[in-house]
């Protein structure tokens, strides 16, 4: 499998729930009384493992498996998810098919967390999901702070392609260069 072509993210596209059953995180926790700065990877081995997203659109499938490889390094228990394991659940989910590029479209994030539920990945399946506002710093900290970290949907700038490993934020981004998820368990 070759890279995936540079100047190209189509990991993720927006998706709200048409019947409005989607949690809303500050309905259920009032968050002002959780630390608005954590850091739960404290002596922790860092997880550099791209789970085939530096090959394919996969970001959300990959950014769900960083959660569920945290959840599991947290709990003690073996490590379950494997750049195969990912790429299935993009194929199951989404239709990708590895010798088909035109079936690499990307995701959404509700999707994948209605396939997470019902279907699991990697072996592990969530009792249910939240949706946080990341515009808001305390809950997104409240619900990073509760759940073990919190998927993280961004529009990723068109700079990104001229900066380094760290990206920046610049005065002028050169527009977007499509939706990315990122998995976070520290906040600050």
């Amino acid at each position: 499998m070759q890279p995936r072509p540079a100047n190209r993210f189509l990991g993720l596209y927006p998706k709200e729930d048409e019947k409005g059953r989607t949690l809303k995180f500050s309905n259920l926790v009032i968050p002002a009384s959780y630390p608005m700065a954590y850091d739960l990877t404290v002596g922790l081995p860092e997880d550099t493992d791209d789970l085939g997203n530096n090959l394919v659109g996969d970001c959300a499938e990959a950014g769900l498996g960083h959660g569920i490889k945290w959840m599991d390094v947290i709990a003690g228990r073996p490590a379950r998810v494997t750049t195969d394991g990912i790429l299935a659940a993009y194929s199951d989910a989404f239709g990708y098919v590895a010798s088909d590029p035109t079936t690499d479209r990307g995701s959404n994030a509700l999707d994948l967390m209605k396939y997470y539920k019902k279907t699991g990945i990697c072996g592990s399946k969530c009792d249910a999901y939240v949706q946080v506002d990341y515009q808001d710093p305390v809950q997104r900290a409240a619900a990073g702070f509760l759940l073990g970290g919190i998927g993280l949907c961004i529009n990723v700038p068109n700079s990104i392609w001229s900066q380094p490993e760290v990206w920046d934020v610049v005065p002028d981004d050169g527009g977007s260069a499509g939706g990315h998820f990122v998995w976070v368990e520290a906040d600050s």
